[in-house]
């Protein structure tokens, strides 16, 4: 299933629902795989931002199993989030955007050391040991990556990774050169006025594409 990504203004269309106390928490910001894991979705589909003074980290898709993740990776880093569910279909305000129509999972979270943290961040000094890199690149493809199957031979075709950083693709095709991939970067067929260029990180053959499967664990898009 595909994995819709929302912007602020579309997450912000949504109704809002609230915690039933303010928590204010330290929360855990040293160098961990949760930590390398949520930065990697939030390169993705999730989004930080201010809101009326409220520092938020959001993440709206279309599976559960990733929204799980999420919200244990987030709680594993000592922050609280509210996770619910939406039926998009009952709200009018929506239907100009029909990417919403496919989005059920909602997970909000509000800290601001972790925005601050988010903002301020170098990522590749960051990600200072194998695993980090891997829990990076876990988050990464299960927000923004694909995985073909050829369904008569039953075997992995490609995976892909898209984004419209070249900058932080660049960094993920170097980690996976290290990880001894073949993986090809290149840029996307030129995109339509008003939109931006984007790029494709791509791994070919069964036995790549099992084996960075193998590696990074993604809890979606494993070819089913």
């Amino acid at each position: 299933m595909r994995i819709i990504g929302l912007t602020k203004k579309q997450i912000d269309i949504l109704p809002p629902f609230r915690a039933t106390q303010k928590q204010y928490r330290a929360i855990y910001l040293h160098p961990s795989v949760n930590l390398a894991y949520i930065v990697g979705v939030l390169k993705g589909d999730g989004c930080v931002y201010m809101d009326n003074g409220r520092y938020r980290i959001c993440l709206a898709v279309t599976d559960k199993v990733f929204s799980d993740s999420f919200k244990v990776a987030l709680e594993k880093i000592g922050l609280k989030c509210f996770q619910k569910e939406y039926d998009i279909n009952k709200y009018p305000s929506c239907q100009n955007y029909p990417n919403l129509l496919k989005t059920r999972w909602l997970i909000k979270a509000t800290s601001k050391q972790l925005y601050l943290f988010y903002k301020n961040l170098d990522i590749e000094p960051f990600l200072n040991s194998d695993d980090m890199k891997i829990a990076f690149i876990k988050g990464f493809y299960e927000s923004e990556g694909t995985c073909s199957k050829n369904s008569k031979l039953q075997t992995y075709r490609a995976i892909s990774m898209t984004n419209t950083t070249k900058e932080l693709l660049e960094m993920i095709n170097t980690f996976l050169v290290q990880f001894h991939f073949h993986p090809k970067l290149k840029a996307r067929k030129p995109p339509k006025p008003q939109r931006k260029q984007g790029y494709d990180i791509r791994i070919a053959g069964h036995n790549e594409v099992t084996r960075f499967l193998e590696m990074v664990q993604p809890c979606i898009k494993l070819g089913d």
